[in-house]
């Protein structure tokens, strides 16, 4: 509740998942933050 309160307050977007979900979100970014270096020569 802290934390859903203090976003909504500052009009931060918020949202709450479970455990692999969250975990999944990670991985999505890391994956989409990556793909750069996975298309440069080696």
């Amino acid at each position: 509740m802290i934390v859903s309160e203090f976003c909504r307050q500052r009009g931060i977007s918020y949202a709450q998942c479970g455990l692999f979900r969250s975990y999944g979100y990670v991985l999505e970014h890391l994956h989409e933050v990556a793909a750069p270096l996975r298309k440069a020569p080696v």
